[in-house]
């Protein structure tokens, strides 16, 4: 999960901070092509997938966009982030736990829809 952060935050040791003040790089970045890729070419603690800069970011093919091409990445990115940000202050819920919530959906794929706004209503199961 790839999230914005002010500069004057102190990221632990176990965060990979890229430098940007891009939305293309952001879009890009949080995109299923980019996770595929760190997927495949980071490495794993335990099992667990870990990003690596030196074999996921700098390895990566960025695309030479055309400026129509990375105005439209950019603007996905900001969405992104805008509906990221919606969700968890209105659901006074973390990053983590909307990611959560979101593989639980994606794990039980007959109901989704009603499982996915159960949880991010904060309704439990019975």
């Amino acid at each position: 999960i790839f999230a914005w952060f002010d500069s004057d935050s102190l990221p632990s040791d176990s965060l990979t901070v890229i430098a940007a003040e891009d939305d293309f790089i952001f879009g890009i970045v949080n995109s299923r092509v980019h996770t595929f890729w760190a997927l495949k070419m980071g490495t794993s603690l335990g099992g667990t997938p870990r990003y690596t800069p030196s074999t996921c970011f700098e390895t990566y093919p960025f695309p030479h966009a055309t400026p129509d091409a990375r105005a439209a990445v950019a603007k996905a990115g900001a969405y992104l982030h805008t509906i990221r940000e919606y969700l968890k202050t209105s659901l006074s819920k973390t990053l983590t736990e909307l990611y959560n919530d979101l593989q639980e959906c994606r794990a039980n794929p007959r109901t989704p829809s009603i499982a996915f706004t159960t949880r991010m209503n904060g309704w439990t199961r019975r």
